[in-house]
């Protein structure tokens, strides 16, 4: 689920990550196309399915591999679903990079740049390895999140007590 591909483009490390999974026996790809996205595909060695969001059905794969997208990170994080995150790079697109690189580094999910396909089979190889998705799911699942309606409602609390009410003259 790597985006529309309006803006940047992906068919490149797209087709190579195609090639790497179809080239590993036993390995049953699925690819998600939002509703939006540019083109159609027609494959016959996996399934391409229109869906959005994608969140409601990812937890039945092993892992997902997917743009670093604010929503796409999250939800993945949230639900604790091993990712590979492919962020998009594109001049006036959020610092994707950042939260990808955010999940490599604290064992949350794995980076791959649309440029480095030299890396590609040794990502893989770790998001095939069981050890790997338990310890990244581990990892996710001492999260905390929070929608931020307690703390902004307190904060709001606070700042009306701060406040002095002074008489009409």
């Amino acid at each position: 689920m790597l985006g529309a591909g309006s803006n940047f483009d992906f068919e490149g490390i797209r087709s190579a990550i195609v090639q790497d999974l179809s080239d590993r026996p036993g390995v049953d790809l699925t690819e998600f196309r939002q509703p939006m996205a540019l083109g159609t595909r027609k494959h016959t060695s996996y399934r391409v399915v229109s869906i959005y969001p994608a969140s409601r059905v990812t937890a039945a794969f092993d892992f997902m591999i997917t743009s670093g997208g604010y929503n796409s990170f999250h939800e993945a994080i949230l639900h604790q679903i091993p990712t590979v995150f492919v962020p998009n790079e594109a001049a006036e697109m959020d610092r994707q990079i950042l939260r990808a690189r955010h999940a490599r580094v604290t064992g949350c999910g794995e980076l791959l740049r649309a440029s480095d396909r030299i890396g590609l089979s040794a990502v893989m190889d770790r998001m095939f390895d069981p050890d790997t998705r338990k310890e990244m799911q581990r990892r996710m699942a001492r999260l905390h999140f929070d929608d931020g309606a307690a703390e902004s409602a307190a904060l709001i609390l606070r700042a009306g007590r701060m406040l002095r009410m002074v008489d009409p003259i």
